[in-house]
């Protein structure tokens, strides 16, 4: 049969596979190398470059006997993928052995979702049965991780018993010495035979039969009456015994006989049948009829018929004879197996079927006489044109339909009387190859961060399963697999790790159609911190002042500025950006400061600056000094400070594309409430550097101010300094 396997497929085995598939995700957590046993796919790696391997070259096969042990018709089986490119690997996910030919075999696998099983039959139709298997699994390579699905077919004869059938002797009976044929057919068991045959008159003979089929033996007997025994030994040394039903009559009394050309014979097909009287050499007439009484009107001579068979079974041809004295008559009849009229039929063996996705369509012959010429083809395609195709029923043909729609499934065959025959209208489904989109919500919160992922497939066959696998793992979440039936599927995590998450997700549905498609995820970043001191060469001085940015992480925020000897100051911040920290007064001399920052996951951020303070000024300080010009000044350098800092800060950062939407009266809040006090320039330019519009931060600061929720105190020099009303002062 060339390319094709002898088969037949079993209507519900591709959804059995689908719900083990479905049971060995949900059930089986990853796994890592290479098992034994169905194991779901590990954590798949994103694509990093071009893959330079062969990934066609990377099969599935069966191996294992191809008979099952002498004396037993158990069969083992072993699954193998291979080759595996060099510095690749291979990790079976899932394997499922099924039959696809439960009119050729009934059976069971002991291991139906492992690697190995052992096939034990239970009924068998045919000398030979065939055994699917379907496998996932990962191949993971330096630069590529991809999924291989692939479907196995191998035939193993978990055989009946070897067997004779069709046994006759033509003529049985002659003159002697009469030379007699001997026909049947052998079957079953394990070829090649050997045929031996103890003809009855003492003789034996050995003859080696290469393959299942008809067998003929001639043989010459003298005078006698003989029953031919027949023995067929296989090569497992099984042997079957059987004689024929009609004994060899060989005498010089009458002898007819009624050849047939067919061996077997069709119906709707001619068949011809000629009678042969070797004894008595006259005779009054002869006559033949099928399926008839016979009538011999004297004189006749009808020793030629053409017959053509109306039902399966047996057709009998009778040849009658008139004799001379005392005008007596003699019969033999001939019994013509006849076969079913041929017919044949197409269909897929999956429910479902996707374009671009391998299948198999399923080829079956009933009746008609072998050997069989098909063809069979989907639309305008030629899938097969098989010569001689054995009589065993039905074979698998491979199929990757090219387009979506419905596609004409046609076969014809024709069998060696030229009977022909073609399908009746049989038409497949083929569905569009399955596209997957996502679309990922986050929502952060100070404990974790929940990402709710959103998966939609069009196209494709139903039902499908899907699996999901994050690069960084949740800490909880619903379950990474699922079944759907309608093409929308949810999955929700959440992670208390920071940074960035590929979450890929797997979809095969129902034709064994596959689509991966990844979904980047922005998890909050690490808290970045930036902070500076500046310094007033001015005594005496006020209290000094920390000029901090803090960037990303989860608020709110513990901050505190420590000293190696002391904490200086410590406080909370709602939200990230920029602030003003108020240091205490005393400070003097070279003083290293560290800023510690942690957000609401305990993550922390570090930034160490070094102070030079001025000594103290001996003696008292009057308030008039301190409040007018020492004032002045501090506030005319802080604003000067502050402004180039502000400005070096807006040169080196990158803006955002789209900048959220800020609160001014909220980041008045943010800036103020470190400090007891603040100069008006200073907080102004503050909030114009986070985004606000320097108009809108003056007008909320004037109506805060008139609220009663800032103070406002004005310096000799013509500034102003600003501070938070908190509800908890006086």
């Amino acid at each position: 049969m060339g390319e094709f396997e002898s088969a037949r497929a079993r209507p519900a085995a591709r959804a059995i596979l689908l719900a083990a598939l479905a049971i060995a995700l949900l059930v089986v957590p990853g796994l890592p190398g290479v098992g034994t046993r169905n194991s779901p796919s590990q954590s798949t790696r994103p694509d990093t470059g071009a893959f330079t391997g062969v990934l066609s070259n990377v099969s599935l096969a069966i191996e294992g006997a191809s008979y099952p042990p002498e004396g037993t018709t158990d069969t083992n089986l072993q699954s193998h993928w291979g080759p595996v490119p060099q510095d690749c690997s291979i990790f079976p996910v899932w394997y499922s052995w099924f039959l696809p030919s439960p009119s050729a075999a009934e059976g069971i696998f002991t291991d139906p979702g492992f690697a190995e099983t052992k096939f034990v039959p239970e009924t068998l139709a045919a000398g030979v049965a065939e055994v699917g298997l379907h496998s996932v699994a990962r191949l993971s390579c330096p630069s590529i991780d991809s999924t291989l699905s692939a479907v196995a077919f191998t035939n193993v004869s978990s055989n009946p018993p070897p067997s004779l059938s069709n046994l006759s002797v033509s003529p049985s009976a002659t003159r002697a010495p009469g030379p007699v044929n001997l026909t049947g057919v052998a079957s079953g068991g394990r070829p090649p035979y050997l045929l031996g045959v103890a003809w009855g008159d003492g003789t034996f003979s050995n003859t080696t039969v290469t393959d299942p089929g008809p067998f003929f033996e001639t043989h010459t007997f003298g005078p006698g009456t003989y029953s031919p025994r027949i023995a067929l030994l296989d090569s497992e040394r099984l042997d079957v015994r059987a004689g024929v039903s009609v004994p060899v009559v060989v005498t010089n009394a009458t002898a007819l006989t009624v050849l047939s050309s067919l061996p077997l014979a069709e119906v709707g097909k001619p068949v011809e049948f000629h009678g042969v009287v070797e004894r008595p050499s006259w005779h009054l007439g002869t006559s033949m009829a099928c399926a008839a009484s016979v009538l011999v009107p004297p004189g006749s001579n009808l020793t030629n018929l053409s017959c053509t068979p109306s039902a399966p079974g047996i057709l009998d041809a009778t040849l009658e004879v008139l004799g001379p004295e005392p005008y007596f008559d003699v019969i033999i009849t001939r019994e013509q197996p006849v076969a079913e009229p041929v017919s044949i039929s197409v269909r897929t063996i999956d429910p479902s079927v996707d374009a671009g996705t391998l299948t198999y369509v399923e080829v079956s012959i009933a009746g008609g006489v072998p050997p069989f010429n098909v063809t069979c083809g989907a639309g305008a395609s030629v899938l097969c044109d098989v010569s001689n195709a054995s009589p065993d029923g039905s074979f698998l043909v491979p199929w990757t339909p090219d387009r979506a729609g419905v596609i004409p499934l046609t076969a014809s065959v024709v069998d060696s009387l030229g009977a022909v025959a073609t399908t009746l209208p049989e038409r497949a489904t083929v569905e569009s190859a399955p596209q997957l989109s996502l679309h990922a919500n986050v929502t952060v919160s100070a404990p974790s961060t929940t990402v709710l992922l959103n998966a939609t497939v069009r196209g494709g066959s139903y039902p499908l399963v899907w699996w999901v696998v994050p690069t960084i793992p949740p800490t909880n979440g619903s379950p990474p697999v699922g079944r759907s039936t309608t093409g929308s599927f949810g999955w929700v995590g959440t992670f208390e790790q920071e940074g960035v998450t590929t979450v890929s997700v797997q979809v095969l549905d129902s034709a064994l159609s596959s689509v991966i498609e990844p979904a980047e995820v922005a998890l909050p970043l690490l808290p970045n911190l930036q902070a500076i001191l500046p310094l007033i060469p001015v005594s005496p001085l006020p209290r000094p002042i920390l000029l901090v940015n803090l960037s990303s992480g989860v608020p709110p925020f513990e901050s505190w500025v420590n000293t190696s000897q002391t904490n200086l100051w410590n406080g909370t911040w709602p939200t990230s950006g920029d602030f003003v920290v108020a240091l205490p007064a005393g400070l003097a001399g070279r003083t290293e400061l560290g800023i510690t920052v942690t957000d609401a996951r305990g993550y922390r951020a570090e930034a160490n600056v070094t102070g030079l303070f001025p000594a103290p000024v001996v003696g008292r300080v009057s308030s008039a000094s301190w409040n007018n010009a020492t004032l002045g000044v501090l506030g005319i350098l802080v604003g000067a400070l502050t402004l180039t800092y502000l400005i070096a800060r807006m040169r080196r950062r990158d803006r955002a594309p789209d900048p959220p939407v800020l609160d001014p009266e909220r980041v008045v809040e943010n800036l103020l409430l470190p400090a007891d006090g603040a100069d008006r320039f200073t907080i102004e330019m503050m909030a114009e550097e986070q985004g606000i519009a320097l108009e809108l931060v003056r007008s909320t600061i004037d109506r805060l101010i008139q609220e009663g929720r800032i103070r406002t105190e004005a310096e000799p020099g013509g500034g102003e300094v600003l501070a938070w009303e908190s509800a908890e002062d006086p």
